[in-house]
């Protein structure tokens, strides 16, 4: 039988159902002053608001020192989900809180597989990242053995409820949902996600602007090359999931069958499944309409509905301008500006201007799925009115080619400050990136910073002109999203990766890649998260999502060995000094010290019981390599002395998890960049904090000094990148 979902029935879902709708105020407070016991055994869970321990067994009531569970608000085969409030913040927001619980379990291989999707949807949630019509994780951990999911609580209802509430949707109501929903499901399938669950209790309208959310990504598949057609586990909810969804086959396209699938049962409040003629191999659902629809809505709607996947739109950007030639096609692309697209409705100004060494020319606008030109980012004016040159097919800004090399970007907004005389923020990059800015870097010079995102662009900024960064080429495709960079001691290579799970390699100052390191039998099967290079230059150590390691070697490209040996993603890796050594963190909860050789590890470092099972994520070792430092899920920092594992110390003050550490060149500083947005400064030798630098709007991605010690470079997922001005 298909399961339904990672938490089984539809009751499971991470927002409220009817019977357990709760009504939030502006400072989210619960209705009812209770906290709720976690404890699946507890006898009486329910406890006062202002309790830190559950009267009835003892378990702690608020997870990491901030999320309070208030009330249950579903419950299936693979876990319970509970409406929940932030304490850590002042107006305490709601938020849910998702707990694996799996009730049935036949066999290890089959709780292994539902810990593995409940794994999976919070690596999609954070994967698919910034999109206003999918709501946030805000956190992912193990507790005393349980893991737990947080996410952003939608205050409104599902669709399945407002049918109940209205009635059935009009024509009216229909299109907007299509409107609304297709560049959603445009946007995750461009990430590579199948989300495989698309009904209507999967469908949150928010009660302050009407805004849909599309939610529960618990079923969601990622897709990886060659694995588009391969048979898998049949996931989905009966009468909405797609034949082939059905046989473990599930496709782009699939979804969006749901999708028509949810349109027909709002038209009629009657379930797909008993629409369809089975015997005569035809759709029932015209003769169930409560009201009258037009021909070229319910032909649009067939062709959603079509039981073989090839004979549906061949995406959702397709079908989405269908629906606009279906109805204001003079206002097609106006109309797509309250769609939620990212870069709808923007312009970005493509005039040639003077770079950084040669560059190609300009390609001719194109509307592929390319990511779109960034626009020009003002901080006291706006925008230079232009004309509008949206693509309707996708709702993006025309790009040049990908083949071409050296594209320009254009220039972005530099923001001088000068507040702070203690490590003044100097200069803000905005604009050269239009998604979260992953990798930044230094040339051994300290004449170049380079940088990489989430849109799949690698940037060169050359110190002296940061308003004409350098776009490098990334070959023949363009790249889905890279989270990595690292750079040879000499200067002479670059190497990016990312979703691609191949790593490219760059001779600079050339614009084209010089050699492609990964290929059909050895590369990557996941995302590549963490780069580095050995001192010597000449080996590359990668990271991945698919648990294991890779050592290669520059020159050539040869793949020298795979490490493996952690049992979750490897979100760190870092050489020692000498290049003697590796070193890894995993969220695995593992730090890991090899020898560049290849074979076991030569020391596993666990996370101290505290935060068991948190994770770790970026790594560092001390300019004198003595000293290990990672950051963690935990909100902290931990510190080890290399040579025998003993902790040293643990640097606490962040209040999400630390993503990003890195020392200065002397040692003399070690910093830290946490989930919340903020930069903490400690000193090097004795760990005591030295200052805050505030000021990104997001959490910090990543660290770097410049090796003359004059600059520190830090990326955030608020997509920029700001210069501090190391004053000693």
């Amino acid at each position: 039988m298909p399961t339904q979902g990672i938490l089984g029935s539809v009751s499971d879902r991470v927002h409220c159902e009817r019977q357990v709708m709760i009504k939030v105020t502006g400072r989210a407070t619960p209705p009812f002053p209770m906290s709720y016991c976690l404890n699946p055994d507890c006898p009486a869970p329910e406890n006062a608001a202002t309790e830190v321990t559950c009267r009835a067994c003892g378990s702690p009531l608020v997870l990491k020192g901030r999320y309070r569970a208030i009330k249950p608000i579903g419950q299936g085969n693979f876990g319970r989900t509970f409406q929940a409030v932030d304490e850590s913040i002042p107006s305490r927001p709601a938020c849910v809180i998702k707990m694996f619980q799996p009730q049935v379990i036949q066999s290890p291989e089959a709780m292994q597989k539902a810990m593995t999707l409940f794994e999976q949807e919070a690596v999609q949630l954070e994967r698919l990242g910034n999109h206003p019509q999918i709501p946030d994780l805000l956190a992912y951990f193990i507790l005393d053995g349980r893991s737990y999911l947080v996410q952003k609580f939608i205050d409104g209802q599902d669709l399945a409820e407002e049918l109940l509430r209205q009635g059935p949707f009009d024509e009216t109501k229909i299109r907007q949902l299509l409107a609304d929903l297709l560049p959603v499901l445009d946007y995750i399938h461009q990430q590579n996600v199948i989300h495989r669950d698309v009904k209507p209790k999967n469908i949150i309208r928010q009660k302050s602007d009407q805004k849909l959310f599309l939610v529960d990504f618990g079923a969601v598949k990622f897709v990886r090359e060659s694995g588009l057609f391969k048979t898998g586990t049949a996931i989905g909810s009966s009468g909405f999931a797609a034949p082939e969804q059905m046989m473990g086959k599930a496709v782009f396209a699939s979804d969006l069958y749901s999708l028509g699938a949810t349109c027909i049962y709002l038209l009629t409040g009657i379930s797909p499944s008993k629409l369809f003629n089975i015997r005569e191999n035809v759709w029932l659902w015209r003769q169930a309409l409560k009201q009258p629809l037009s021909e070229d809505l319910m032909q649009f709607l067939d062709k959603l509905l079509q039981r073989l996947p090839g004979q549906r739109f061949a995406s959702a950007a397709q079908a989405l301008e269908a629906l606009q030639a279906l109805e204001q096609p003079a206002r097609a692309v106006r109309a797509l500006g309250g769609l939620g697209i990212p870069g709808a409705g923007l312009v970005g100004p493509v005039n040639p201007l003077p770079g950084l060494g040669r560059l190609g020319a300009l390609g001719s606008p194109t509307g592929g799925t390319n990511p779109p030109t960034p626009p020009l980012r003002t901080t006291g004016g706006t925008t230079p009115p232009t004309t509008s040159r949206l693509n309707p097919t996708t709702g993006r800004l025309p790009q040049t080619s990908p083949s071409r090399l050296g594209t320009r970007t254009p220039p972005p907004q530099v923001t001088t400050v000068q507040k702070d005389p203690i490590w003044p923020c100097v200069h803000t990059l905005a604009g050269g990136h239009s998604h979260w800015v992953k990798a930044v870097c230094f040339s051994p010079d300290s004449r170049y910073l380079f940088s990489c995102g989430r849109d799949g662009v690698v940037l060169c900024w050359g110190l002296s002109s940061l308003s004409y960064p350098r776009q490098l080429s990334w070959g023949s495709n363009n790249p889905r999203g890279l989270h990595a960079l690292a750079l040879s001691p000499d200067g002479r290579f670059l190497a990016a990766a990312g979703e691609e799970r191949v790593i490219k390699i760059w001779q600079l100052p050339g614009d084209k890649p010089v050699r492609t390191l990964g290929n059909l039998f050895n590369r990557h099967g996941g995302a590549v998260d963490a780069l580095a290079m050995r001192p010597d230059g000449l080996v590359l150590a990668s990271a991945s999502e698919d648990k294991t390691i890779k050592l290669w070697q520059v020159d050539n490209g040869a793949l020298l060995t795979t490490l493996t040996g952690h049992a979750s993603y490897v979100r760190g890796v870092t050489f020692t000094p000498d290049g003697r050594l590796l070193v890894s963190s995993s969220w695995d909860n593992s730090i890991k010290v090899w020898l560049t050789d290849g074979g076991d590890p030569l020391r596993n470092i666990l996370g101290p019981t505290s935060f068991s099972g948190s994770g770790f994520n970026a790594v560092v070792v001390s300019p004198n390599g003595r000293v290990i430092v990672a950051g963690s899920e935990d909100t902290n920092a931990h510190v080890w002395h290399l040579h025998n594992g003993d902790p040293i110390t643990t640097l606490t003050g962040h209040k999400e998890g630390v993503r990003a550490v890195a020392y200065s060149p002397d040692g003399r500083y070690l910093v830290t960049g946490g989930w919340e947005g903020s930069i903490r400064v400690w000193d090097g030798q004795s760990y005591a904090l030295l200052m805050t630098l505030p000021g990104h709007e997001k959490g910090i991605t990543s660290l770097a000094f410049s090796p003359d010690m004059q600059w520190l470079a830090s990326g955030s997922r608020d997509n920029t990148i700001k210069l501090w001005q190391v004053v000693q």
